[in-house]
């Protein structure tokens, strides 16, 4: 993947990296405005400035393996309403990485992070509403995220405490995605 690989390709909806990806180059996604879901290879370590800028990105789930956001990672991802890391150590951001032309996206967007974890975001916490520590008080949740099955927009408030006995399909053969939201 390279830098500019798909700006403003404004018919993209989905992306599955494939398992070997580390990095997210610049620009890669900017202006893929109809882009509303990614699934990052479980080895993506950075993404690069501006990476998706511009899209409709409703959430995105960052991997353990994730340690930076450059600037301007998700600028004027207005759709954006959840953001997953399952990082213990919080990836290092910018002063940008959240921007948007009214601020920053706080007014609409939750992170979402592993319970022992939380104190290790401080640094992002105001960029966000009140950090949810997810996982907690779930029972056999496999998840919810881009399927068929599910709706490209889910409000985070329709699924708190959401229950799952079977894991979602997902667009990306091989890839099983989790997406949990959980209220404290």
């Amino acid at each position: 993947l390279e830098e500019n690989a798909f700006l403003n390709c404004t018919g993209i909806t989905r992306v599955c990296l494939p398992e070997g990806v580390t990095a997210v180059p610049k620009y890669a996604f900017n202006g893929c405005t109809k882009l509303n879901g990614v699934v990052l290879s479980e080895q993506t370590a950075t993404i690069g400035d501006w990476a998706f800028a511009g899209t409709a990105l409703t959430g995105i789930s960052l991997p353990a393996t994730v340690t930076a956001l450059g600037d301007n990672v998700f600028h004027n991802c207005s759709e954006l309403i959840g953001i997953q890391s399952y990082a213990t150590i919080a990836p290092t951001i910018t002063a940008t990485t959240f921007s948007h032309d009214k601020g920053t996206i706080k007014e609409q967007c939750r992170l979402f992070v592993l319970p022992a974890a939380s104190l290790a975001y401080d640094s992002w916490k105001s960029y966000f509403k009140p950090i949810c520590k997810a996982f907690c008080n779930t029972k056999r949740v496999c998840g919810i995220g881009p399927s068929k099955a599910s709706t490209n927009r889910i409000h985070p408030s329709a699924i708190f405490n959401t229950r799952s006995t079977s894991p979602p399909k997902s667009l990306c053969p091989g890839v099983s995605i989790i997406l949990i939201f959980v209220s404290l």
